[in-house]
């Protein structure tokens, strides 16, 4: 959670601080359309790293095992980053792009992992494929799931655009016991909430 939180935080921090040089750098003549033709000289465009691989192409299906998954690399989650248990399994992959996740698929945290670059240094190097969904009465999440942004989730603001789209995430449960011992006294200072901390 806290390594979630830094990401975040930095991803803010990269977004508010920009590109403020008001230096304004003229790109190169192009001189033969992008190919080289032994002077050196070319657009500078670089060349397409090629289609993205589609890991999984149905996010947010219930599964047992990955092969219920489908996709060049799904996996069946059954935890989520902050521990909280996926109902019915969760079919994911790991992600850096929403292409990588098909259609119905976001892949937010990777987003932000992408706007702050290496993430390696504070243990998140991926995100992983999350099902979109449309708030409302027909979300489009299945039992046991709410459709809600992962600033909404972790509750904090939704600055960073990525954190502020929604997706199929587990609904929320209280404990049975409510916080209360077989006392009657309160066992925790939340009432037994969790706050995710």
């Amino acid at each position: 959670m806290k390594r979630l939180l830094m990401v975040c935080a930095l991803a803010g921090l990269v977004m508010a601080c920009g590109d403020d040089d008001d230096d304004k750098t003229t790109p190169p003549p192009v001189k033969d359309g992008g190919i080289d033709s032994g002077t050196g000289t070319d657009s500078g465009v670089k060349p397409d790293a090629g289609p993205v691989v589609v890991k999984v192409t149905n996010p947010g299906a219930a599964c047992a095992t990955a092969a219920m998954c489908t996709g060049a690399a799904p996996t069946c989650d059954t935890k989520t980053a902050t521990n909280q248990t996926y109902p019915g399994g969760y079919c994911s992959a790991t992600c850096l792009k929403n292409d990588e996740c098909g259609p119905t698929g976001d892949c937010p945290v990777g987003e932000i992992i992408g706007l702050v670059g290496s993430a390696a240094a504070m243990g998140q190097t991926n995100g992983t494929c999350l099902a979109k969904c449309t708030p409302g009465a027909a979300s489009g999440c299945r039992d046991g799931y709410v459709c809600a942004t992962l600033a909404q989730a972790l509750m904090i603001p939704a600055s960073i655009p990525p954190l502020s789209r929604t997706v199929c995430l587990p609904a929320p449960t209280a404990p049975a016991d409510g916080g209360v011992r077989d006392g009657g006294g309160v066992a925790s200072v939340d009432g037994g909430l969790d706050a995710g901390r």
